[in-house]
C-alpha cells in the first residue's frame, strides 16, 4: 500500500514537473511571437490559449526580465561603488602630501560615486571667490579635511565606512556644498 502512495506522489510529480516545462515553453514562444509583432489574439490563436493566458504569458516573460536586469543592474553598480572606494582609498598618501591631482581625482572619485547613489547634486567649486585660485589657508584646510576623510576610510575598510548608507565622504564630514 505504501509503495502504491509513492508511485502515486512520484508521478503527480512528474506530470508538475512536466505542467511547469510546458508553461516556460509556452511563455517563451509567446515571447518570441510578441517580438515579431504579432496581437496577443494572435499570439492565443497560435499557442492554443485563452486571450487572457497569452497576455498573462507574455506580462511573465517581461517581468521576470526586468527583475533580472534590475538584479543585474544593482550588481553593477555595488561593482562600480567598490573600485570607486578602493581607488578613494588608494589616493590617500598623495592627497595627504598636498597633491593637488590626487585632490582633484578624489573629487570626481565622490562626484561618481554620488552619481551612482543617486544622491542630490552637489556644485564642487575649485576656485575662490570670482574665480580666482583657492587662498593657501582654505587648500590647506580643504587637503586636512580630505585627509581626515581618507584616513576615516582606511579606518573602515572602505570610504563612506560608517557614514551611513546613501552619504557620500565628502557629506559625512561636512565638506562644502551648495
Amino acid at each position: 500500500m505504501a509503495t502504491a502512495r509513492k508511485q502515486k506522489a512520484a508521478a503527480k510529480s512528474r506530470s508538475g514537473s512536466a505542467r511547469a516545462s510546458a508553461k516556460v515553453i509556452r511563455q517563451r514562444k509567446a515571447i518570441e511571437l510578441k517580438v515579431q509583432g504579432l496581437s496577443i489574439r494572435e499570439i492565443a490563436v497560435k499557442l492554443g490559449v485563452t486571450k487572457s493566458q497569452a497576455h498573462r504569458d507574455v506580462e511573465a516573460v517581461l517581468a521576470y526580465t526586468k527583475e533580472e536586469s534590475a538584479t543585474i543592474a544593482e550588481l553593477a553598480r555595488k561593482v562600480a561603488l567598490e573600485q570607486i572606494d578602493r581607488a578613494i582609498v588608494s589616493l590617500a598618501k598623495r592627497i595627504k602630501k598636498g597633491d593637488v591631482g590626487a585632490v582633484m581625482a578624489f573629487c570626481r572619485l565622490d562626484e561618481r560615486r554620488a552619481k551612482l547613489l543617486h544622491l542630490e547634486k552637489t556644485k564642487v567649486e575649485h576656485t575662490g571667490a570670482d574665480g580666482a585660485p583657492l587662498p593657501q589657508d582654505a587648500r590647506s584646510e580643504l587637503i586636512e579635511r580630505l585627509a581626515g576623510l581618507v584616513a576615516s576610510a582606511e579606518a573602515g575598510g572602505t570610504a563612506g565606512a560608517g557614514t551611513g548608507e546613501g552619504s557620500s565622504p565628502a557629506q559625512a564630514e561636512g565638506a562644502p556644498s551648495s
